[in-house]
């Protein structure tokens, strides 16, 4: 198995991810459980909804990555972007407004596809350097 294909799958996993997310997201958004919102009113469940489809736009960009080799590092940068961005606006939302259980849980979660698309990244750049050091089949 090429680094390549090492990197495609852990695209998958984080494509996988965000599928199932967004799903929940858009399908189950009372089941949230986010304290304080009440889903008595059309405009709360919506908000949950519209979070689901960023999810699920994620996971269209790395799809491309997972389907079509030629788009695996393009998706990966992408998604690895804005995984980074999520993580790095929770801790700066833990540092200005302070910490709790859930919130730690939240960073965990978040945390797992970005770790996933770095880890990817990093086997497509060496899977990158490999082909370039191989000697070229004539």
């Amino acid at each position: 198995m090429t680094l390549t294909w090492i990197s495609r799958f852990f695209l998958l996993l984080v494509v996988a991810i965000y599928y199932l997310v967004g799903s929940f997201l858009v399908f189950r958004p009372q089941t949230v459980g986010i304290v304080g919102l009440d889903f008595v009113s059309p405009e709360t469940t919506t908000a949950i909804r519209v979070w689901g489809g960023f999810f699920y736009g994620t996971a269209i960009i790395g799809t491309f990555g997972v389907l079509r080799e030629r788009f695996t590092v393009q998706s990966l940068v992408a998604v690895t972007i804005i995984s980074a961005c999520v993580v790095t606006l929770r801790l700066t939302g833990i540092a200005i407004d302070g910490v709790d259980d859930r919130q730690l849980g939240e960073l965990e979660d978040e945390s797992l596809g970005l770790t996933l698309a770095i880890i990817g990244l990093v086997c497509a750049w060496l899977g990158g350097r490999q082909k370039a050091e191989s000697p070229q089949e004539q």
